[in-house]
This record gives structure tokens, C-alpha cells and sequence, in this order.
């Protein structure tokens, strides 16, 4: 199928995502202002796993904060707990790459899902002993069972990380306080974490149906691009942090006759 349309495709290739876009179509359009964040968005869930699938590590650790049964209603109050927690961590094990993810339980409470890229070994009393002198519950039965380890997974497991992301960290909001008006903050963030450069090449859209074709094709799925249009998708991999996916991509672009864009330093 050959699209005889006088416009450039671009490709931005990440180590677990590329993304395809051209000039001259309506891409679904982004930035700018936002309004108040009332929830965990499937916009939202979007930005954070594409930004995750930019990333390249070899293992992962997670880790889930939960308060006890008393917990703290204000939003700021939770945020500044959550602030604690990081200067804690950063202060025994130094500036990790960690994402976060907030998040309410069927009680009300909020918690927290923490996915540390490439950390050290982490102590399970520590984390609790931090979590707790973070929180200011002072409880014994929160030092217990207020934190919890969820696993680590190797280069080797790396499926292991976006299915967790997406099966815990990932869902779109299913409890929200009963007081809508009651500030929150996001849902989500990165601690120590920079967008990383993407490979660039353009090519003619006469074969950018073949080209995500062959991608998607090579990811080993038979699930579409996302969104819908061809010109304007992105395509995540099947084995997040590794990198495999992105130079497996850019080599299937280099033999469809892409050429190679050379990157600008940001002003």
C-alpha cells in the first residue's frame, strides 16, 4: 500500500517505543495548559507508560506505601509524606530513578507504587522504618505491614515490568475521594529522571504503512498502534528497559531506506 502524499513521516525511536508522526495531518493534539487534576486519566496512564518505555534499565524494584487505619485526609499533608520519604531515601542510597504513582484505595486512603529503576539492594526494615518516620503515624502495626517489596525483576524477566506497571501502576483511577474539591496534586511523577534523546529518522509516508507494519510485526503482537492512525502513533515493545526494541527498530527503518536524523543539543 503506497501513499503518494507530499509530506515527511518522522520516527522517534526510544529504547522500548517509537513513535511515527508526519506534517500535514491532524495529529491528536497535546501540551499546553491542562486543567486541575481530579484523577488518574487514561491520558494520564498514556504519558507515564510511554515515558517509561523511553527509559532503558536492567532491573526494576517495586515497592507499595500504604497507610494504617487512621490516615492523613489532606492532600498536601500526603504529598509532604511522600516528599519525606524520597529525602530519606535519597540521603541512604542517593538520587535513585524512581517513578511514583498515587493512588486510593476502596477505603479512601491513599498509597503510593514505587518502580525503581536499577536501585541497590534495599533493606525491607529500613524501607518501613522510613516510611513510618515519614508519615507520622508512629505505629507499629504501619512499620509492619505499611510497606512491602513487591519483587525484583531482571534483564531477563523485563516483561515482568510493564506487566506490573499496567496491572498496579497503570490502571486508571477506580476510587477517587468523596470530596472532588479537595486538592490532591498528580497522580503521578519521576524522581531523577530525564527524557532521553530518541533516534530520529524520516522517511516518505509511502511506506510508513509498511514500515509500523513491520514493527509491530516484529514486536511479536497482534495488537494495533495506538491511536488508530498510522501517521500519527506509537508502538511500545515487548521487553520494556532492555533496549532490544529500539535498536531492532531502527535497524528495520535503516533497511526500508529511512535516513538518519542527527540530534540538536536543546537550546
Amino acid at each position: 500500500m503506497d501513499l503518494n502524499l507530499p509530506h515527511i513521516c518522522m520516527a522517534e525511536v526510544y529504547p522500548n517505543m517509537v513513535k511515527v508522526t508526519t506534517s500535514g495531518f491532524d495529529a491528536p493534539m497535546g501540551g499546553g495548559a491542562r486543567g486541575e487534576i481530579t484523577g488518574f486519566s487514561s491520558d494520564s496512564r498514556k504519558r507515564m507508560l510511554e515515558m517509561i518505555n523511553m527509559l532503558e534499565f536492567r532491573r526494576v524494584i517495586f515497592v507499595t506505601l500504604t497507610y494504617p487505619a487512621v490516615f492523613p485526609e489532606d492532600g498536601k499533608q500526603v504529598k509532604e509524606h511522600l516528599r519525606r520519604f524520597r529525602a530519606r531515601v535519597e540521603k541512604k542510597y542517593g538520587k535513585l530513578r524512581i517513578v511514583w504513582r498515587m493512588e486510593y484505595q476502596k477505603r479512601g486512603a491513599p498509597h503510593f507504587h514505587l518502580i525503581i529503576l536499577d536501585g541497590p539492594f534495599i533493606c525491607r526494615w529500613w524501607l518501613s522504618k522510613a516510611w513510618v518516620m515519614s508519615n507520622d503515624t508512629k505505629s507499629w502495626k504501619n512499620f509492619l505491614f505499611g510497606s512491602n517489596i513487591k519483587g525484583i525483576a531482571q534483564k531477563g524477566d523485563s516483561q515482568k515490568v510493564i506487566n506490573y506497571v499496567c496491572k498496579y501502576a497503570g490502571k486508571v483511577e477506580e476510587h477517587v475521594r468523596s470530596d472532588e474539591n479537595e486538592w490532591c496534586g498528580r497522580f503521578w511523577g519521576k524522581w531523577n529522571i530525564e527524557k532521553p534523546a530518541p533516534n530520529r529518522y524520516q522517511f516518505d509516508p509511502g511506506e510508513a504503512v509498511r514500515v509500523v507494519a513491520g514493527i509491530v510485526s516484529a514486536r511479536g503482537s497482534d495488537k494495533a498502534w495506538q491511536p488508530g492512525n498510522v501517521l500519527a502513533c506509537s508502538v511500545f515493545g515487548g521487553s520494556v528497559g532492555s533496549g532490544d526494541f529500539g535498536r531492532l527498530v531502527g535497524d528495520s527503518l535503516e533497511a526500508f531506506g529511512a535516513s538518519r536524523v542527527e540530534r540538536k543539543l536543546d537550546s
